[in-house]
């Protein structure tokens, strides 16, 4: 799991591949979404933005995916990042995501959003 920078937005992601995103306000929680969805494994990062706008997921499925906390439809698909599973992701300012899984390598991404 995951909170934005601000705090006002948590990620929750679970062992079927389901990321469920909260909004954050006073305490209390309220799904915001749960179609963010499309990965089949365990998650196994999640990371926002500095903005909060976006959350970055990595998976043992060996995807990345780039989620948009304000559109939640819209995303970003990095299909195969790491040929074993991705085991981590971070952002590394506002349009490029690193990752590194089961395939010992450090990739970098830049994203378009």
């Amino acid at each position: 799991m995951a909170y934005s920078p601000k705090g006002d937005y948590l990620a929750v992601g679970d062992s079927s591949g389901k990321i469920v995103l909260y909004t954050v306000s006073s305490g209390e929680y309220t799904v915001k979404t749960t179609r963010w969805s499309f990965h089949v494994a365990r998650i196994t990062s999640l990371a926002f933005n500095a903005a909060g706008t976006h959350c970055v997921s990595g998976s043992l499925d060996t995807h990345v995916y780039v989620w948009s906390t304000q559109s939640v439809g819209k995303y970003v698909a990095i299909k195969g990042a790491s040929k074993d599973g991705v085991w981590g992701v971070c952002w590394i300012g506002d349009y490029k995501i690193a990752s590194t899984g089961g395939d010992a390598a450090v990739k970098i991404w830049e994203i378009t959003i």
